[in-house]
């Protein structure tokens, strides 16, 4: 997708992807990100992603943080887009987006920028039973906590049905979906809620062009 958009050098474009990867070295990672962050392809990946989408605004002085929800936030990557009110998002919608086949290509796009620019340091990066594992520091491999889809939308759901998600590490995540989608409503204080998604009597906004396949 960076290359469509821009002339980026293949350079460039394997910069700003170990750039981006750097999110997952955390906790016990191996190289962790404090190592990714001193490489001089991390510090020209921050230069890329600052020349093409502009410099990461502060969440202080950014507008949109204090109105984001974990919807709109997945709403957003979906769909290039902010969501306003009667937009939908499905459950399918975050499942198409983390699948399998998604997550395999991401982990072999790292895995390639990585051979060819860091050759001498092992890659922490590989693809396993449909999931990104990330080496630790005690030799193991693991997923980090959150990377999965029901657990993406269990965030959704809690939201939509005004539900404190309560603690990280010892919340309990449903297997699946109990609800399929959420629809965006309005809010006085500008806060990009949700409630869930009735087919039957909710209609989706004139802007909400967007319905799973």
């Amino acid at each position: 997708m960076l290359q469509r958009r821009t002339a980026l050098s293949p350079h460039d474009v394997d910069c700003y992807i170990l750039y981006a990867c750097t999110l997952h070295l955390c906790g016990h990672a191996k190289p962790d990100s404090h190592w990714m962050e001193s490489t001089p392809f991390y510090i020209r990946g921050r230069e890329v992603r600052d020349a093409v989408y502009g410099p990461i605004i502060p969440s202080h002085l950014d507008p949109e943080y204090p109105r984001r929800t974990f919807a709109s936030i997945y709403f957003e990557a979906v769909h290039n887009r902010l969501p306003v009110p009667g937009d939908i998002l499905y459950y399918q919608d975050i499942a198409n987006l983390y699948s399998e086949k998604e997550v395999k290509a991401e982990v072999e796009v790292i895995q390639g920028a990585w051979a060819r620019r860091l050759p001498d340091t092992r890659c922490p990066f590989r693809y396993e039973d449909g999931k990104m594992l990330i080496q630790q520091d005690d030799g193991t491999w693991k997923a980090n906590w959150g990377d999965d889809v029901p657990t993406k939308w269990s965030f959704v759901e809690d939201d939509a049905f005004g539900r404190d998600s309560g603690c990280y590490l010892t919340r309990v995540i449903p297997e699946g979906p109990t609800i399929q989608a959420v629809v965006f409503i309005e809010r006085k204080d500008g806060k990009r809620r949700t409630k869930p998604f009735d087919q039957y009597t909710d209609k989706p906004g004139p802007n909400s062009k967007e319905h799973p396949a």
